[in-house]
C-alpha cells in the first residue's frame, strides 16, 4: 500500500495551536484583568509588550507612545506583580516580557483565597489576599501593614491575626504547606533565557569540541540541559534558605530555661490538638527580611485534588470519597507542582514510577474523625476485616517500651492515650479494624476501570500511587465530552467516545460500533469535523490515488482537541470579563451613589424603590458573570495547569 496521505482541514484556529506563548488568544484577557487590577497605565504598558513582544524601555516607550518616567513607572508595577520579566545582559540593555501565566492569574486569586481560608482559617486568606494585592512582600512589611505589635492586646477571635505571633505562626503553616514560596532571583528571568543560559553552559562544558549530530548526541545533550535547569533551580531555592537564616527562615524566640522538647503534635483544622489560641506566640518567628509570594504551582496541586474527588464522588459513596481525600492529600504534601518541566520521562510507565507514593498508615492521619468507614462497605466485605488475631505492633511505637499507655502512631504524630491497661487491645483491635476499612476503600478505587489509584506493595500497610498523568486524560476527555454534548448532543458524544476507544475507523465501522446507520452518523461526523473535534485522514489504494479508491479514516486527537478547546476557552473569558465591564458601566452612576460612605448601610432612605431595584439586577447579573468566569477557569485548569504547560 502506497503511504498515507493525511488531509486535515485547515482552520484559522488550527494553525495557531502550535503558537507558544498563545499570543492572540490571551492577551486580551490578561489585559484586561490588569486594567482592572492596576489601571490605565500598567494595561497600556503590558498591552504593548503583549503585542509586540520583548522589548527594552526605550523601545516600549516609543512603541507606546508614553513618556520615558511613565513607561518606568508601569514596569515597577508589572514586575512588582509578577507580571513583566526582565533579563540584563553583560553589553546589553535590559529586555522586558510579559509573564502570561501570572498575568492569567488574576481571575483566580479569589478562587485561592476562599481555598486557603477553608484549609487555613480566614487569618490565612487575609494574608493571601494582601499577597495578591502587593505581589511579593516581606514579612516585617506584612506585619506593618497589619500594624501588629508582639503583644496581643484584649479578647481575641478566632482565625483572625492580632500579633505578630500570630501572623507569623500563619505564615509558617503557609509556607510548609508550598502555599506561598520565598522569591528567588530566578523567579524574575524569563524561561527562554534560563533555558538559553543552560545550553550555553552545557556547550562549553562538553560540547565545545564536538558537533551534536544523530538523534542519540542530540538527546544526552538536551537531558544535560535538563539537569542544568533543575541544579540552578534548587541551587537558587537552598541559597534563599541559607540566606533568611539555617532553619529555612525560622528564628527561635529566646527562651530563659532550657526546658523539655515539645513532642510533635498532629494538627488538626486550623490549630493543634489541645493548643489554644494563646500559645500561637510560642511558635518559631520568621526572619523579618524573608520575601514570599503565592505559590500558583502549588495551587493548581490543591485544585487538582479537588477537580478528581469531584468526579469519584459520582460513583462512590462518601466513605470512599474521604477515603480518598485522605490518600490525595497525604500525596499532596510530597507534590510540589502538578508536572515538573525539568524532568525529561522516556514515556508514561517511567513518569508514572517517578510519582510520589504514602502508604496506609500515613494516609489514614489525614482522615477526619467523624468519618464511619464502615457505612462504605457491604456486610459482605466488612465481615471479611479481623476483629481479632495478632496485631500488627510495628505500626505503633510507645515512649516507654514497657508501658503501653501512650502509643503513637508512625506518621504524623498521630496520638492515641489509654488510661488503663485492660482497655489496651481492644483499643489495638479497633484501630486494626479501621485499618483494613480505609484499605478496603482504597482497593475499590484500585479495581475501579479509570485506575484512580494503584496499590504497590504491603509496606506500612499498603503502600499506594496516583496516576496522574491517566487521570489528567481522563478529566480532559470529560471535558470535551462535555462540551460536545452541549454543542451537539449526546449521540455525537458517542462518536467522539467511539473514536476515542477504537483509534481510526472507517465511517461504516463507526457505523457499527455505534449502532447507528451510515447515513446518520454522516452528517454528525461532518459537523465534528468542521468544528475541529474530529480529523479525517485520506490513505491510497495505490499510487494513482483517486478519491474513490481511496480509504477515508475518521479518528480523534485529545491532545489537538485539548488545546483548540483551551482556546476557546480563553476567548470566552474574554467576552464575559467585557460584558461585565458593560454592564457595570450602565450602572456605575448607581454603584457610585451606594459606595458613598453616607448611604452605605442606608440604601432605604437615600437610594429610590427603582434605583434599589436596578442596583439588585446588577448585583444578580454581575453574580452570575462571575460565577461563569469562575467555570470557565476550572475549565483553564483542568486542560493547561492540570497538563502541566
Amino acid at each position: 500500500m502506497a503511504q498515507a496521505q493525511v488531509t486535515i482541514r485547515n482552520l484559522s484556529t488550527h494553525e495557531e495551536l502550535n503558537s507558544d506563548p498563545p499570543q492572540l488568544q490571551v492577551s486580551e484577557l490578561c489585559t484586561l484583568l490588569v486594567r482592572d487590577s492596576y489601571g490605565e497605565l500598567s494595561s497600556q504598558v503590558f498591552s504593548t509588550l503583549a503585542l509586540c513582544g520583548r522589548l527594552t524601555s526605550t523601545a516600549l516607550a516609543g512603541c507606546s507612545g508614553l513618556s520615558p518616567r511613565q513607561v518606568k513607572s508601569g514596569l515597577v508595577v508589572l514586575i512588582q506583580q509578577y507580571l513583566a520579566l526582565y533579563y540584563t545582559h553583560e553589553d546589553r540593555p535590559t529586555a522586558y516580557e510579559v509573564d502570561w501565566r501570572n498575568a492569567y492569574a488574576l481571575v483566580r486569586s479569589g478562587k485561592i483565597t476562599e481555598l486557603v481560608e477553608e484549609r487555613f482559617g480566614e487569618g490565612a486568606g487575609q494574608v493571601m489576599s494582601h499577597l495578591f494585592l502587593l505581589g511579593h512582600a516581606r514579612i516585617g512589611d506584612l506585619a506593618d501593614a497589619y500594624r501588629l505589635t508582639s503583644k496581643r492586646s484584649g479578647v481575641t477571635k478566632p482565625d483572625t491575626i492580632e500579633s505578630v505571633g500570630q501572623l507569623h505562626h500563619v505564615l509558617k503553616r503557609l509556607l510548609d504547606s508550598g502555599m506561598i514560596s520565598r522569591v528567588r532571583k530566578l523567579d524574575y528571568k524569563p524561561e527562554a533565557d534560563v533555558q538559553r543560559e543552560a545550553e550555553s553552559s552545557i556547550w562549553h562544558e562538553g560540547y565545545k569540541d564536538a558537533k551534536i549530530y544523530g538523534p542519540k548526541k542530540r538527546a544526552e545533550y538536551k537531558v544535560d540541559v535538563q539537569k542544568r535547569l533543575k541544579t540552578w533551580r534548587n541551587d537558587a531555592e537552598r541559597a534563599v534558605l541559607a540566606s533568611n537564616g539555617v532553619h529555612a527562615g525560622r528564628k527561635r524566640k529566646s527562651t530563659d530555661g532550657a526546658g523539655p522538647a515539645l513532642k510533635r503534635r498532629k494538627i488538626q483544622g486550623h490549630l493543634p490538638n489541645d493548643v489554644s489560641a494563646q500559645d500561637e506566640e510560642d511558635d518559631s518567628l520568621l526572619e523579618e527580611s524573608t520575601i514570599v509570594r503565592v505559590n500558583q504551582e502549588k495551587c493548581a496541586v490543591a485544585f487538582r485534588k479537588w477537580q478528581l474527588l469531584n468526579v469519584v464522588t459520582r460513583t462512590f459513596p462518601p466513605q470512599t470519597l474521604a477515603a480518598y481525600s485522605a490518600l490525595l492529600h497525604s500525596l499532596e504534601d510530597h507534590t510540589s507542582k502538578c508536572r515538573d518541566r525539568f524532568e525529561d520521562y522516556a514515556d508514561d510507565v517511567d513518569e508514572d514510577e517517578h510519582q510520589p507514593t504514602t502508604t496506609t498508615l500515613e494516609a489514614i492521619s489525614y482522615l477526619h474523625p467523624s468519618v464511619d468507614l464502615a457505612e462504605g462497605l457491604s456486610s459482605s466485605v466488612n465481615s471479611s476485616i479481623p476483629t481479632n488475631g495478632r496485631l500488627r505492633f510495628s505500626d505503633f511505637e510507645s515512649e516507654d517500651e514497657d508501658d503501653l499507655t501512650n502509643v503513637r502512631f508512625k506518621g504524623r504524630g498521630f496520638e492515641v492515650s489509654h488510661k488503663s491497661k485492660g482497655t489496651q487491645s481492644n483499643d489495638l483491635l479497633d484501630w486494626n479494624k479501621q485499618l483494613g476499612l480505609f484499605e478496603q476503600h482504597l482497593n475499590i478505587l484500585a479495581e475501579h476501570s479509570d485506575g484512580f489509584v494503584t496499590k504497590l506493595g504491603t509496606s506500612g500497610r499498603g503502600e499506594w500511587r496516583v496516576n496522574f498523568r491517566q487521570l489528567t486524560r481522563l478529566l480532559v476527555q470529560m471535558e470535551i465530552e462535555t462540551l460536545v454534548s452541549a454543542r451537539f448532543g449526546n449521540v455525537h458524544r458517542r462518536l467522539v467516545r467511539v473514536l476515542h476507544a477504537r483509534g481510526k475507523l472507517e465511517e461504516k465501522q463507526v457505523a457499527k460500533v455505534a449502532m447507528l446507520t451510515q447515513r446518520e452518523i454522516r452528517s454528525m461526523l461532518t459537523s465534528l469535523h468542521n468544528a475541529g473535534i474530529i480529523e479525517l485522514q485520506e490513505v491510497p489504494r495505490d499510487t494513482v490515488r483517486q478519491p474513490n479508491k481511496c480509504i477515508y479514516l475518521w479518528y480523534f486527537d485529545q491532545e489537538r482537541c485539548r488545546r483548540l478547546l483551551l482556546f476557546d476557552t480563553y476567548k470566552s473569558m474574554t467576552r464575559l470579563v467585557q460584558r461585565i465591564k458593560s454592564e457595570k458601566a450602565h450602572a456605575q452612576h448607581l454603584i457610585d451613589k451606594a459606595e458613598r460612605l453616607d448611604v452605605v448601610n442606608h440604601e432605604e432612605e437615600y437610594l429610590s424603590v427603582q434605583e434599589r431595584e436596578a442596583l439588585r439586577r446588577w448585583r444578580d447579573v454581575e453574580e452570575q458573570l462571575l460565577t461563569q468566569l469562575a467555570r470557565q477557569d476550572d475549565v483553564v485548569l483542568t486542560l493547561r495547569d492540570f497538563h502541566g504547560e
